[in-house]
């Protein structure tokens, strides 16, 4: 059966044909959409503020696999005598609309550092886990050998939850970078430093803090980064702190989770 071009147009845009292709168009533009995304947050690296690294490989194949379904229902829309079923019905793509709507109107940021919402201490399987390997990759024989000026304090919660080794780290060199948290009614000596340790995802991050006491006075503001260099020590009640020697106030790293 032969369609001059008006006829075509004319069964090309008829009624349940305008319908389904007007779906199927849609379907295929959030598709296209989601994948953009997706590899525009991989690419400036900010989706590590919600996922660990590990889930970039997965969360590529995601994105080549939606620009793949979207351009392949796009081009069955647009391709002439191609049959115009409905792909997905719209009611179903509302959540999927709404998410890649959100995704591009809220810009992605860190968690808040004195939010309070990740949990705190050294408490669930999974913040256990990271522990316990960050414990077994050092070598505890000859504490000397311990290049601790390289430890995170990931490492430094490690070592010190237990004290036997804490003990034995009195004195070990430290230079670790963390986010001020000002403990009510203190001196401006004393404050917390911490970081976010994120083992799958920020739905599981964790808060770990140490104690700090600087040499002298220094104005902080909480949520600040801040370096600090010094040794451990112990306070007037016996507790380990660590005892700064300097403190450079920095800017917050690119990453500012600890991912084990």
């Amino acid at each position: 059966m032969k369609i001059n071009g008006a006829g075509f147009m004319r069964h090309f845009w008829s009624g349940k044909q305008l319908q389904n292709r007007a779906g199927n168009l849609t379907v295929s533009l959030v598709l296209l959409a989601l994948s953009a995304w997706l590899g525009w947050r991989l690419l400036d690296g900010t989706l590590s503020y919600y996922l660990h690294p590990r889930f970039n490989l997965l969360i590529a194949l995601t994105g080549i696999t939606l620009a793949f379904l979207g351009g392949w229902i796009l081009q069955k829309q647009l391709l002439p005598g191609q049959p115009s079923g409905q792909v997905v019905n719209l009611k179903m793509l509302l959540p999927v609309c709404l998410i890649a709507l959100a995704g591009l109107l809220v810009m992605p940021r860190p968690l808040s550092n004195v939010a309070g919402t990740a949990q705190e201490g050294t408490s669930g399987s999974n913040i256990n886990r990271a522990l316990t390997e960050a414990v077994q990759k050092q070598t505890w024989e000859d504490p000397a050998t311990l290049e601790t000026a390289k430890w995170n304090l990931l490492d430094w919660s490690a070592a010190l939850n237990n004290a036997q080794r804490a003990e034995k780290l009195v004195g070990s060199p430290v230079d670790v970078t963390g986010f001020v948290i000002l403990p009510a009614n203190t001196t401006q000596r004393y404050f917390f430093l911490a970081r976010y340790v994120v083992v799958c995802c920020t739905a599981d991050s964790t808060t770990l803090r140490l104690p700090v006491v600087a040499s002298k006075n220094i104005e902080l503001e909480a949520d600040q980064w801040v370096r600090v260099r010094g040794s451990v020590g112990r306070n007037s009640t016996g507790g380990i702190v660590f005892n700064a020697t300097d403190l450079e106030i920095t800017p917050p790293p690119a990453q500012p989770y600890i991912y084990p």
